[in-house]
């Protein structure tokens, strides 16, 4: 590992690696300031923020010039609730020793982490009072007033810092930045030309280098030619300088509170400002604080995921990187829910393995057949298995050792292979038939088929095509990013309940008709219409605020859902086992005239899932209340990997939203005899 290591979260280490981790910190050279920043970074990964603050602290002790431990004290300050103690303690020291440099440096680096701009400038000027040929504290004081906007001030602080040091790359970029923002582009590509000649891999130089030739009016060609090896094209450079500016401490948001006159600067990443930076805003003393208001998550961010990825307006959605057109044309589903869980696709052998551990897992336990038995005849499937999911919590009462990563293993395991089963004993339940176990000889969709239609015959043999259709519309289902029934398993989930309860959770949320329901919805309309040539007419009514389009339109796509595309050419396998559904024609020319019409388009009202997998569900001689059920057996994987995330991720806990109050206060107590 090179002294430049980068500190990024894991999850928290065992016993045994602490005391490796721990050896190996005896057996550092007490000089070495780069393996200090080493040991750093392998705590920071294990989750040891206490003892990373700590390594990365020392290593700048025995450096000031190493930039990457600062950067890394930063990291590890902004990734821990420790902040706040850091400071405290910080400013205990310098109370008893305010000429304590390396505590008026680590606080400056704290209160800037935390957005205190202010208070950073303050610590870092004492610093530069105490010694002022310190090239790395001009550039310190340099960076901060950088994100104050103090444009002017931040280049003479720069400049000193490169003329105490002029091999410093990383001050040579910040003059770089500061000069474009002041409209100089000639000065400032020249100072990112020599940052990326002292540093070629420095990208955020590079990419300045490139957007500031641009900005010179350099030919394309030049620009990419000079850049000096930074690989940026010039339609590549505008996208570089937001990166560079959202990863630069320069990334923020400067808020003025009209009610104070206050400003405030609130620290921007990946696109977002944290909610809890918004309580130091305030109007006095006894203030708790601003709040956000966001009654259903239409613009917040609760968690970091690496699962899913959707972008609405392109129309892509991919799983772990992998687009959904390429696992629905070459993975199966079990494929497919192991690379959601583990993060990669399984080699030949861990999925034969996977497999094999599933299929022998597909039976349920007597006593909840018997629970199941006790339901109406006529009970809705979905609350049949929402209460059987979670009953199996019951029976395997270790799960709830969710920091144990093979208890977690084998209940991942349970709840994929026991899924099917339970969907299809709620099925025939629903009908009045008697439940049928899986046959472990056939593929995960066809046992599911199996469990459903199996009648007298010894065995049964499940369609290919039919088999196929439904394997990919579980791929399809299988993970969606933070919709409802996901928010659903992370917040029960936050509470470290068993993984059972958390996917019941999920389940229960599903059972919505908003949610789970709406291509019974969609299905609905279309018999509604009935005939194609009912279409105009309902069309009209829909612009007239008279009928709903359903299956059209997304909370998060506002293009083509690429999902429809894939099941509209399932659907003729369907059909030509089962029969042409006369809703077919209606659903295909109600898809093109909506298409063909401005009002639809121009309103991102274009056909989503659920539009076609409906009548799918139909042909398979599904009840619409099965509907719901076969949409949750596919997000099982799903809701499995978030909820695996999310107890790995040390950012996590229990989830507890706010409120605006807004009933009555101090009111008095009136004895019920005297009520009018």
């Amino acid at each position: 590992m090179s002294a430049a290591a980068t500190a990024r979260p894991m999850a928290a280490a065992h016993g045994g690696e602490i005391d490796i981790l721990r050896s190996f910190a005896r057996r550092i050279d007490p000089s070495d300031a780069g393996a200090y920043n080493n040991l750093g970074v392998l705590y920071f990964r294990k989750g040891l923020t206490d003892e990373a603050i700590v390594a990365f602290s020392r290593a700048l002790a025995l450096d000031e010039r190493m930039h990457v431990a600062r950067r890394n004290l930063e990291i590890a300050y902004g990734e821990s609730g420790l902040l706040e103690r850091r400071l405290q303690e910080l400013e205990e020291r310098l109370r008893t020793n305010p000429a304590d440099l390396e505590a008026l440096v680590q606080s400056g680096i704290a209160e800037k982490t935390a957005g205190h701009l202010e208070r950073a400038h303050s610590l870092f000027q004492r610093a530069i009072d105490l010694d002022q040929d310190s090239s790395v504290l001009h550039f310190l004081l340099a960076e901060t007033l950088y994100n104050r906007g103090l444009h002017e001030e931040a280049l003479r602080s720069v400049k000193q810092s490169i003329e105490l040091n002029p091999d410093n790359p990383d001050a040579l970029y910040l003059i770089g930045f500061i000069l474009g923002d002041l409209g100089r582009a000639e000065e400032a590509a020249d100072a990112s030309r020599r940052a990326v000649q002292l540093n070629p891999t420095l990208v955020r130089a590079q990419a300045n280098l490139s957007l500031e030739m641009y900005r010179h009016e350099v030919t394309p060609s030049q620009a990419h030619k000079t850049s000096a090896g930074a690989h940026i094209t010039l339609g590549r450079a505008k996208l570089g300088r937001t990166a560079v500016a959202a990863n630069m401490r320069g990334g923020k948001l400067l808020v003025t509170d009209s009610r104070t006159g206050s400003s405030y600067e609130l620290p921007i990443t990946d696109g977002t400002v944290r909610a809890l930076d918004l309580r130091q805003i305030k109007t006095g003393e006894g203030d708790f604080g601003l709040m956000a208001y966001d009654p259903a998550y239409m613009n917040t961010a609760s968690c970091r995921s690496a699962i899913t990825y959707i972008d609405g307006d392109a129309g892509i959605l991919q799983h772990r990187g992998y687009s959904i057109e390429q696992l629905c044309e070459r993975s199966s589903y079990l494929e497919v829910a192991y690379l959601l869980i583990n993060g990669a696709l399984p080699t030949t052998s861990e999925l034969d393995e996977w497999v094999r551990d599933i299929t022998l897992h597909t039976f349920v336990h007597e006593n909840i057949k018997a629970f199941m038995l006790g339901f109406r005849y006529d009970a809705n499937p979905m609350g049949m298995l929402v209460a059987s999911v979670g009953a199996l919590s019951t029976f395997y009462p270790n799960a709830n050792d969710i920091h144990d990563p093979e208890v977690r293993r084998i209940q991942i395991i349970r709840l994929l292979a026991k899924m099917p089963t339970l969907a299809a004993f709620a099925f025939r339940h629903n009908m009045g038939q008697p439940y049928v176990y899986p046959d472990n000889d056939l593929e995960y969709a066809g046992n599911f088929l199996s469990m459903m239609y199996k009648m007298t015959e010894l065995s049964y043999k499940p369609d290919p095509r039919l088999e196929r259709a439904l394997d990919v519309l579980f791929i399809l289902h299988a993970d969606h990013e933070q919709n409802a029934s996901t928010s659903a398993v992370r917040s029960v989930g936050s509470t470290q309940v068993d993984p059972y309860t958390a996917v019941a959770a999920g389940v229960a949320a599903l059972y919505g008709p908003l949610h789970g329901g709406a291509n019974e919805a969609a299905l609905r309309m279309l018999q509604r219409i009935g005939t194609v040539e009912n279409i105009p007419s309902f069309l009209e009514g829909v612009k007239a605020g008279e009928e709903r389009l359903m299956g059209f339109g997304h909370r998060v796509y506002k293009n083509y859902d690429p999902r429809a595309r894939i099941i509209r050419k399932h659907l003729d396998d369907v059909f030509e086992v089962r029969g042409m559904s006369p809703l077919l024609k209606v659903a295909s020319e109600l898809e093109k005239r909506a298409l063909d019409d401005e009002y639809f388009t121009s309103r991102k009202l274009y056909p989503n899932v659920d539009f076609y997998s409906g009548l799918i569900y139909e042909a398979l001689g599904l009840p619409v209340a099965m509907f719901p059920v076969m949409f949750a057996i596919g997000r099982t994987s799903g809701w499995i990997a978030q909820w695996l995330e999310m107890v790995e991720d040390p950012e996590q806990k229990i989830a507890r939203p706010r409120q605006i109050y807004t009933g009555e206060r101090d009111r008095e107590y009136v004895p019920i005899e005297q009520r009018g």
